[in-house]
C-alpha cells in the first residue's frame, strides 16, 4: 500500500494538472483558431483567437477538466513504470488524454447546422483542428508536468 507522503504527492500532481491544464489548453486553442483562420484564408477569422480567450475562461475547466485528469493519472503512471525520461512523461500523458479523447469523441465537432467563422474553419480545415487538439493536449500536459515537477518534488524511494 502506497504512503501517505506518496498519495498526497500523487494528489498534488494531479490538482495541478487539473487547475493549470485547462488554462493552457485555453490559450493553445484560441492561438490555434486564430491560426487556423488565418491559414484558411480568413484572416478576419483572427478575431476568434481573443473572442475564445475573453469567453473560454468561463467554459475552459468544464471543457478540459477530465483530460487534465487523464492525464495527470497518465503521467503519474508513467512516472511510477520508470520506462521513460522524466522530462517525455508530459507529452505522452497529452498523447495519451488525446488519444482517449480522440477515441471516445470528444475532440471532434458536433454536426453545426448554422454556419459560423468557427463551424466554417473547424470544418474546412479538419486536418488542422484534430493538429489544434493535439497541440492543446500534449501542450498542457507538459506544462502541467513541468509545473508538477518544479512544485512537488519526488522524495528519494527508501532502499
Amino acid at each position: 500500500m502506497p504512503s501517505r507522503s506518496t498519495m498526497f504527492r500523487a494528489l498534488l500532481v494531479i490538482l495541478i494538472f487539473v487547475v493549470v491544464g485547462p488554462l493552457v489548453g485555453l490559450v493553445v486553442f484560441s492561438v490555434g483558431m486564430g491560426g487556423l483562420a488565418v491559414l484558411g484564408g480568413r484572416p478576419d477569422g483572427l478575431w476568434l483567437s481573443p473572442f475564445f480567450m475573453l469567453y473560454g475562461l468561463l467554459f475552459a475547466h468544464s471543457a478540459g477538466l477530465t483530460w487534465a485528469l487523464v492525464a495527470g493519472v497518465a503521467a503519474l503512471v508513467l512516472e511510477a513504470t520508470e520506462r521513460l525520461k522524466a522530462g517525455l512523461i508530459g507529452p505522452v500523458s497529452g498523447i495519451v488524454s488525446c488519444a482517449i479523447a480522440t477515441s471516445t469523441g470528444a475532440v471532434w465537432l458536433p454536426p453545426d447546422t448554422q454556419t459560423t467563422t468557427f463551424a466554417e474553419v473547424a470544418d474546412s480545415f479538419a486536418l488542422g483542428f484534430a493538429a489544434v487538439m493535439l497541440a492543446v493536449h500534449v501542450i498542457s500536459a507538459s506544462a502541467g508536468w513541468w509545473l508538477a515537477r518544479t512544485l512537488v518534488r519526488q522524495r528519494p524511494r527508501d532502499v
